[in-house]
């Protein structure tokens, strides 16, 4: 995954993946 590019669509997957860890 690339953290240095911000895209609406990478914001929706980080937020699946915040919910999946448990975050």
């Amino acid at each position: 995954m690339v953290l240095t590019h911000h895209h609406p669509d990478h914001i929706g997957l980080a937020a699946d993946l915040a919910r999946a860890s448990g975050a």
